[in-house]
């Protein structure tokens, strides 16, 4: 196998290539092209996971899942965790391996957030919001495992219910991983480039709360909250969380 263009790192001067990288991946690469203060990392490309995806797409439980009616949601759910648990038992080669230990110790970080990067999530008609996995301060003894979790998240039930919903096909699942560096902060937020209630292409919203924010954007808690005219700069409204 070749391991030369399986993981990017953010640094990557090349034009992301979104098919590869996902939406997460791409865009840290764009940001930090343009300068921006990103947190280092690097992202797993789609084609690291390709011969996974050959050796399940070919074994009788993934069969099992094309034959079940969607609409049958037990017995759909049931496949799916089936095939979960053939997935959980994937592992990497050691020469990969060792060259995601390598790509961890150039970060010189303790732990690291493991994201996925789905090349089908946030694109105008397809969000995925809140479907595929995200582990927080992993360590180096556990990023193997963080990442395999992450790709085992594109075959849960609701990516393929979701997929199903909106026409796209089961048969191709496709993810890349992000590798960050943990930014041990004091606050975190969200920021909205357009209004998400009213649409309002003038309005940005930011909601914010303490720690890392992982509450935040579960829906656990209800943030702090501001509404900001992009055109003025004005506080529009704030509401305390």
């Amino acid at each position: 196998m070749n391991h030369s263009n399986l993981l990017v790192p953010f640094t990557s001067q090349d034009h992301p290539d979104i098919s590869q990288l996902g939406g997460k991946g791409a865009a840290l690469i764009q940001l930090t092209q343009l300068g921006l203060e990103v947190p280092a990392g690097f992202i797993v490309t789609v084609n690291c996971f390709q011969a996974w995806c050959t050796a399940l797409s070919d074994s009788v439980i993934w069969q099992r899942l094309l034959d079940t009616d969607p609409n049958n949601l037990d017995a759909f759910t049931a496949a799916c965790d089936d095939l979960k648990k053939s997935a959980a038992e994937l592992v990497f080669g050691q020469p990969f391996s060792d060259q995601i230990d390598k790509a961890c110790q150039l970060l010189a970080t303790k732990t690291v957030a493991v994201r996925s990067s789905s090349p089908e999530e946030d694109l105008s008609g397809t969000s995925f919001a809140g479907l595929y996995e995200t582990y927080l301060e992993v360590s180096s003894t556990d990023l193997n495992s963080a990442i395999r979790n992450c790709f085992i998240s594109c075959l849960d039930a609701r990516v393929f219910l979701y997929k199903h919903h909106h026409g796209l096909p089961l048969t191709f699942p496709r993810i890349a991983v992000v590798v960050q560096t943990q930014i041990q902060s004091e606050v975190s937020g969200v920021l909205f480039s357009i209004n998400p209630i009213n649409n309002d292409f003038d309005e940005a919203v930011i909601n914010a709360t303490f720690g890392l924010g992982e509450a935040l954007v579960a829906g656990d808690i209800t943030p702090d909250s501001w509404t900001v005219n992009k055109l003025s700069g004005e506080i529009i409204n704030f509401s305390l969380g």
